[in-house]
């Protein structure tokens, strides 16, 4: 196990029916790159965000690195909309790769954390709206925006929202909405390669 970055805690706060479940292979791989992980955002060296979850940001993030993995920002259609087409496209990536059993777990997860989070999920939904065309100003140390090219709910941020962080890092990656819980290992070299 590498010691480069045993000293730094991450924290993964899920987005909208989203849970430990999902992150299992990511933490299993930052725990291989020797990063610590916590549940605590406060107590984190580092906060991972996917989705929706960063609604629910410390607020005193000056000595934090945040990492917004796929915010909903600049999305182009309705909420019902945007969850259908984005599960159209989900399915479609599992079916050619012959990865269905990898989506249906996901799935069931996600019903699972859907009755089981209704205040969290609510949340999400209600907050998404009010940085619909503009993203989350973080205070924090280090911020960095990673979207995903087959992702609808980010990947037509405003060119407003970009010129609004100019101190944010964003980087673009191939993939869809969920990429972060399938492809773990792309996140993992950035957080390795970024801090």
């Amino acid at each position: 196990m590498s010691t480069l970055h045993s000293e730094q805690k991450i924290c993964i706060i899920g987005g909208f029916t989203e849970g430990n479940h999902h992150a299992t292979k990511f933490v299993r791989l930052l725990r291989e790159a020797g990063f610590g992980i916590t549940k605590r955002a406060e107590v984190a060296d580092i906060i991972v965000t996917h989705s929706g979850g960063y609604l629910f940001l410390p607020d005193d993030l000056s000595t934090k690195t945040v990492v917004m993995v796929a915010p909903p920002c600049g999305y182009q259609s309705s909420k019902f909309n945007l969850f259908w087409r984005n599960w159209r496209i989900d399915f479609r990536a599992h079916y050619t790769t012959g990865a269905l059993g990898v989506f249906w777990r996901k799935d069931l997860y996600n019903f699972w954390y859907f009755i089981t989070k209704p205040g969290y999920n609510y949340r999400i939904v209600r907050g998404v709206a009010r940085f619909r065309f503009k993203l989350l100003r973080t205070h924090a140390k280090k911020t960095i925006v990673i979207t995903n090219r087959d992702d609808l709910w980010t990947r037509h941020i405003p060119e407003r929202a970009l010129q609004e962080e100019p101190a944010y890092t964003f980087i673009g990656l191939v993939g869809a909405h969920d990429d972060l819980w399938l492809n773990p290992e792309r996140y993992v070299a950035i957080l390795k390669a970024c801090l």
